[in-house]
């Protein structure tokens, strides 16, 4: 096997000579922002290719050229936000904005209908079918404050159930500092 020849590509490319400390000063400079602006806009637009191919959106093949987008949309989705306390439907709906409902109702799985009073709010959603949806989505389930909401009331029902002592306890304390609160509050005037 015959071994590359690297000193015309060095040559051409001086950047394959560079290490940590001189790509750190590099990108410090305008010349090296731009570059790391391209860098970033490469990726987010690889990842929105990724993302319509999936959805049956685009093939395979030489990209068309992307209208301008503004920073915090490539932010957005080269760095997601972990949480939401949108309402349900809300939220699923920004995830969703660009996707075909009939093809994602059948990752989740479900009818399209049923997402469709899902998106309206007129069905609730429990936590298996959260969890299908985000798993869907690719983003974890406690990113929707109604998981979050029952995750968390199941396991103090689970808690509460296994040692009711417990409950009087954080009763009583409640009682307590609703007590003091209300004594601390200075009173009503009329």
């Amino acid at each position: 096997m015959a071994k590359a020849d690297l000193s015309k590509a060095k040559e051409l490319y001086p950047s394959c000579n560079m290490g940590v400390d001189e790509w750190a000063t590099f990108f410090g400079t305008p010349p090296g922002l731009q570059a790391m602006g391209r860098v970033i806009y490469d990726i987010y637009d690889e990842l929105l290719s990724v993302e319509e191919r999936n959805a049956g959106v685009r093939r395979i093949g030489r990209r068309p050229a992307r209208p301008a987008v503004p920073l915090s949309e490539v932010f957005d989705m080269l760095f997601p936000q972990e949480w939401t306390n949108e309402p349900f439907p809300q939220a699923l709906s920004r995830l969703l904005s660009g996707r075909s409902h009939r093809q994602f109702a059948g990752k989740v799985p479900m009818s399209p209908s049923h997402l469709s009073r899902v998106l309206s709010g007129e069905r609730e959603v429990n936590l298996e079918m959260i969890e299908n949806i985000a798993r869907a989505l690719g983003v974890n389930p406690w990113f929707f404050s109604e998981w979050r909401a029952q995750y968390l009331g199941q396991l103090i029902t689970e808690v509460l159930t296994e040692s009711p002592h417990l409950g009087i306890t954080i009763l009583k304390g409640l009682r307590r500092e609703r007590g003091k609160s209300s004594l601390s509050a200075p009173p009503p005037t009329s």
